[in-house]
């Protein structure tokens, strides 16, 4: 078996594997990785029904943003959906972002960009002026999650896909889970959905 070929099969293990874990519809969070909350673990507290996007039947050992990053590498992001309007080159971007952005939907939000239904992704990829990527900001709409939020589920993943972490000034906190910085920013959004693309 050649390089190539080892390198796909082990993609498509994984994809496989974490595809049987859980749906993107019912990706499960961990306490560690919502900053702020003091809200109870939903992968081990109540039924799919009464927590949206609980997990059934385990408790992941890894924490969700790590087995998120993995699933969007996997499932090969750069290949979804544009913006509307956008061909999926390069845009101008704003702080807190790059200086130049490119964005990708998901089919669920692809196909619903008004509403952005639960199960929706968009991720936003971070240049600087070179176009050198910096970072990677994700929102994933899980039911149940943060209601106040609109059950956006944020995360800041530097570009070798580690979690983004503030500095120390505000305590080393990851930026994932219901991250205040990026609920405070996209709650001014129109539309009342946490969404700017779509305004």
């Amino acid at each position: 078996m050649d390089t190539n070929s080892l390198v796909l099969a082990v993609v498509i293990a994984f994809a496989f594997s974490f595809a049987t874990e859980t749906s993107l519809g019912q990706v499960g969070t961990n306490t560690s990785a919502v900053q702020g909350s003091s809200k109870k673990n939903p992968t081990t507290e109540g039924t799919a029904a009464t927590q949206g996007s609980a997990i059934q039947n385990s408790t992941p050992t890894t924490p969700f943003e790590q087995r998120f990053w993995r699933y969007l590498s996997a499932n090969n992001y750069k290949n979804w959906a544009p913006v509307p309007g956008q061909s999926g080159d390069f845009t101008n971007g704003q702080s807190p972002h790059g200086e130049l952005v490119k964005m990708y939907l998901n089919r669920v939000a692809a196909g619903n960009t008004e509403t952005l239904p639960v199960g929706s992704v968009i991720i936003k990829e971070n240049y600087d002026a070179d176009q050198s990527m910096n970072s990677v900001t994700v929102m994933y709409k899980s039911q149940g999650f943060n209601p106040a939020g609109k059950d956006w589920y944020w995360a800041k993943y530097n570009a070798d896909g580690s979690i983004a972490t503030t500095g120390p000034d505000k305590g080393n906190l990851k930026v994932a889970g219901r991250f205040q910085g990026c609920i405070d920013c996209h709650q001014t959004a129109g539309g009342d959905d946490f969404a700017f693309f779509n305004d």
